[in-house]
């Protein structure tokens, strides 16, 4: 086997290093991302799945800084660390000490996975990676449904992301989860503007920058929480209002758009 795949390495943990990484990894993430936060229900499916939303506006608030690439640090690190740990488990997962403390490696990967869902945060998935997270969360069925369905489990209907109607901004901005709210709505814009910018360059260009204005503001708080969800719903409308006007198509609509930033064009 070990042939076959191209390496030396055992694909047992023998030696017990693996299950030592596993149980350092695991002592970080207790500590340095779950202290004073009460989540001594995870063995009860149910109590883990409200758990999870206000397990990720935790997360989300420890060090809410932006990295080079934009993306909340502190998620980011969590992240990392629930993949190392990940990663060890898959090693060291049948040994008694590792077999002791599989609930709690679930619902620190079910955090995981619902905040690369709900976050710009995350990062593509090795695909051992994601078989090992689910065989750990297979077990829980309920708290596996849940992670397939976010919003649902934070109580919102599920949108078409194509259109951030009213009801559906309402309900974001009622989230008691005001940090997850900003990610959240922060990772809907972005998807609507990319999707936009296939057909409509300048729009894509402008709400971008509207865009990346709030959310500098946000980081280097000139703005709180609650108001840069109100500065991202306003944009999400405006965003739902740029619509070609009657009788033309988008892709007229945006030809015409990118007609008017030239001035020579124009004359």
């Amino acid at each position: 086997y070990t042939q076959a795949s191209g390496t030396t390495k055992s694909p047992v943990d023998v030696s017990g290093e693996a299950l030592k990484i596993l149980l350092d990894t695991l002592d970080v993430i207790r500590k340095e991302f779950f202290h004073g936060f009460d989540y001594s229900c995870y063995k009860d499916p149910q109590q883990a799945l409200a758990l999870l939303g206000p397990a990720m506006e935790h997360i989300t608030k420890l060090n809410p800084e932006a990295d080079e690439r934009g993306r909340n640090k502190g998620v980011k690190e969590y992240l990392d660390q629930v993949t190392k740990l990940t990663k060890a488990q898959a090693l060291a997962g049948t040994h008694a000490e590792a077999i002791a403390v599989r609930d709690e490696i679930a619902f620190f990967q079910a955090v995981r996975v619902s905040l690369i869902k709900l976050t710009r945060a995350g990062t593509r998935e090795s695909r051992i990676e994601k078989q090992a997270a689910l065989r750990q969360l297979v077990a829980k069925g309920v708290l596996v449904e849940g992670v397939q369905d976010l919003y649902r489990t934070l109580g919102l209907e599920k949108p078409d992301i194509s259109v951030l109607d009213e009801s559906f901004l309402q309900q974001i901005s009622e989230m008691p989860t005001k940090n997850l709210a900003a990610e959240l709505l922060q990772r809907l814009i972005e998807d609507e503007v990319k999707a936009r910018s296939r057909k409509n360059v300048v729009q894509a260009k402008e709400f971008t920058k509207k865009l990346e204005e709030a959310i500098n503001k946000y980081r280097n708080r000139a703005l709180t929480t609650v108001q840069v969800i109100e500065e991202l719903i306003q944009l999400a409308k405006e965003i739902n209002e740029a619509k070609p006007p009657e009788g033309l198509t988008d892709e007229e609509f945006a030809f015409y758009q990118a007609l008017v930033q030239n001035e020579s064009a124009v004359r």
